[in-house]
Formats: C-alpha cells, sequence, structure tokens
C-alpha cells in the first residue's frame, strides 16, 4: 500500500479551460484538489466533470474536490478565500495562479483598479502571500504563475498603471501578464535562502478556449474565435501548469520561466530587477500590504 502522503493543490480559474484541464490531471495523479470559481455553481459543474473524467481516465473512485469561492476583483473576498483556506486545510503543497480576464473596454473592480491589473496581478499579490504559511508547512512548496507569451509586448505604465488614460485591452492585458513574471521572479528572490518555497511562472501557448470572446466586442470576439482554432487543447494548455507541480526534478528552480514543459527565456523587461522591486512596493501600496511580508516572516518559509 502507497504511504505517501496525498499533496495538496489550489488552482484559481479552475472551472473552465485551462485550470479544470489542469485540475483534472491532477486528481487523476492522486492530487487532493481545490477547485476556485467564482460561484458555487461553477465549482460544482467543474467537480462533477472533475470526478466523471478521473473515474474513465484513471480509474479514480474516492475522487471528492474541494471548492473555493471568490470574487477575485474584491481584495475583500480574497483575504476571505486566504483566511478560509487556512481554517480548512493543515498545509498546502502548490498554489497556481490560473485565474485571467481579459477586457476589450476598460472596466474596474470593486476596489477601483483596472480589472485586468486588479484580477490578473493584485489578486494573486495577494493571495500568495497570505498563503505563503501555508506553503511553508510543504517540504516542497510551489507558486504557479500562469502568465502569456504576451508578457513579452507587455510594459508596466508607471505613469499610467491603471490606464485610465488612453486605454487599451492588449496593452492592459501584456501590462498584467509582465507583472505576474516580475512578482513570481521577485518572490523568489524575496524568500529566505533557506526557503522550501519555489516560484515559477510559464506560458501555456496560444491555447483553444473562450477566454478571448468573455465580455468583448463582435468584432474582437470575432477574431479571437478565428485564432483560437490554432491553439492547442486545454489538456495541452495545462501541462506545463502540471509538471511544475508534480515533477520533483524541478525543484530548487524557483525564480525560472518554462513554456511548452521546458525552462525557457522570459522577456528582456521581465528580468529587471529594479522594476520587479518597484512593482512590489507600488502594488503593496494599493493593496494595503506590509512592503516586505516574506522577510518578515518565518524563518522557515
Amino acid at each position: 500500500m502507497d504511504s505517501t502522503p496525498t499533496r495538496t493543490v489550489l488552482v484559481t480559474g479552475a472551472t473552465s479551460g485551462i485550470g479544470l484541464a489542469t485540475v483534472t490531471a491532477l486528481v487523476a495523479a492522486g492530487w487532493r484538489v481545490i477547485i476556485h470559481g467564482r460561484s458555487e455553481e461553477k465549482c460544482r459543474a467543474a467537480i462533477a466533470t472533475v470526478r466523471a473524467v478521473a473515474v474513465r481516465a484513471a480509474g479514480v473512485q474516492d475522487t471528492e474536490p474541494d471548492m473555493a469561492v471568490c470574487d477575485l476583483g474584491s481584495l475583500t473576498e480574497v483575504r476571505d478565500l486566504a483566511d478560509d483556506i487556512g481554517r480548512r486545510f493543515d498545509s498546502l503543497d502548490v498554489l497556481i495562479n490560473n485565474a485571467g480576464v481579459f477586457t476589450a473596454g476598460r472596466r474596474e473592480t470593486s476596489d477601483g483598479f483596472e480589472m485586468q491589473f486588479g484580477v490578473n496581478h493584485l489578486a494573486p499579490f495577494v493571495l500568495t502571500q497570505l498563503l505563503l504559511p501555508l506553503l511553508a508547512k510543504s517540504p516542497s512548496g510551489r507558486v504557479i504563475a500562469v502568465s502569456s507569451g504576451s508578457h513579452r509586448s507587455g510594459r508596466i505604465h508607471w505613469g499610467n498603471l491603471q490606464l485610465s488614460r488612453f486605454y487599451s485591452g492588449l496593452a492592459a492585458y501584456s501590462q498584467s501578464k509582465l507583472a505576474n513574471v516580475l512578482f513570481a521572479f521577485e518572490l523568489q528572490r524575496r524568500l529566505p535562502s533557506n526557503s522550501r518555497i519555489d516560484s515559477y511562472a510559464l506560458e501555456p501557448g496560444l491555447v483553444n478556449t473562450e477566454m478571448g470572446e468573455k465580455g468583448t466586442p463582435g468584432l474582437i470576439s470575432f477574431v479571437w474565435s478565428r485564432r483560437k482554432r490554432h491553439g492547442v487543447t486545454p489538456e495541452e494548455g495545462g501541462a506545463t501548469s502540471v509538471k511544475l507541480a508534480t515533477d520533483p526534478e524541478v525543484a530548487g528552480n524557483g525564480g525560472s520561466y518554462w513554456a511548452a514543459g521546458r525552462r525557457c527565456q522570459s522577456s528582456q523587461r521581465s528580468l529587471s530587477e529594479s522594476d520587479a522591486a518597484r512593482l512590489w512596493r507600488v502594488s503593496a501600496e494599493l493593496c494595503g500590504m506590509p512592503d516586505n511580508p516574506v522577510l518578515s516572516m518565518d524563518a522557515g518559509l
């Protein structure tokens, strides 16, 4: 009988697309999965899908994923989510910050942040730090940021961070995806040298999902619907997330960027340590977080 402890992973944005494919693969591999979604209805539908696929593909009968309901557009709900996870679980092995949004027109979160910057960057910025104590209890804690190849065209608009002037949906998206990589790298730098936590960023590639069609005008939705046909399946898109979560050989390689299951080079802008540190400070101020909570926490991190 296998006495290996069951490992636990929280995947945000796990009710469809890459996230759903990722949790399905992890359940089939015997992991305890926490499925995050915006509503209980979506989470329950995802759980039913995961159960069915896990039984069919891997014969996993005793499958009962957990759920975590939260609107990442509200930092109050993000903090409540972290509290809830802390109450229900003794430790957390992996956090996959997979959730992401794209909006063609400028929208704001309930906290008044530009939607893509708020959901794609600030929410995982806060959630990750609040869950670090649980991740520190794992023998190999991992934080995985699902970025995008779009980060390569992105830049941080320091003088117009919320893009309140001259808004472009694509510029907002690429900015948020660059922020994901900068945060992943800066988190690794701020963790103590004896930390058991590794922080990674990845790009899943062009994936055939409906992300670019949600809440977008007709022309943009049409272009995305045509473009996504050339993309990989959600299962292929989620494969790198699964590898970084499960492969023992990637341990100790924190602060790295991955695509198609391989370590690779991210954009030149993402390698700027000064920009990463500046983004951290600005994000901490916007979210009311301590400037350097990682180093002030228990040395066991």
